[in-house]
Order: C-alpha cells, then sequence, then structure tokens
C-alpha cells in the first residue's frame, strides 16, 4: 500500500514541476518577445519625425 501511494506521489511532482517548467517558459518567451519590440522601438525614435513639429517662437498665448 505504501509503495503505492510513494509511485502516485512520484508522479505528481513530475506533472507539478512539467506544469511550472512549461508556464516559467511561457513567461521567458513573452519576456523575449518583448524585449525584442523594445529594442526595434528604440531602433525607430531617431526616425519618428519629433524634430520635424514646429515649435513656438514665443510665450504662449493660447488664452
Amino acid at each position: 500500500m505504501t509503495e503505492v501511494v510513494r509511485e502516485a506521489l512520484r508522479y505528481t511532482d513530475l506533472a507539478i514541476f512539467g506544469y511550472f517548467i512549461a508556464l516559467n517558459s511561457s513567461y521567458l518567451v513573452l519576456i523575449a518577445l518583448a524585449g525584442l519590440e523594445f529594442g526595434r522601438h528604440l531602433r525607430r525614435i531617431p526616425f519618428a519625425g519629433a524634430d520635424d513639429v514646429p515649435q513656438p517662437r514665443g510665450p504662449c498665448r493660447c488664452r
């Protein structure tokens, strides 16, 4: 009887371990994809056209 319980616990341990490996691997993939997208974003900043936006030449007369 104790051998059956021991084997059941061993398989349960392996299933839980596999679940956490799969979950953490998916998080790692998402972080890597976000890092790649952030790198692309940083490379595009100089070409965003922010320097083409006209700047005010005097005090603001908004009112």
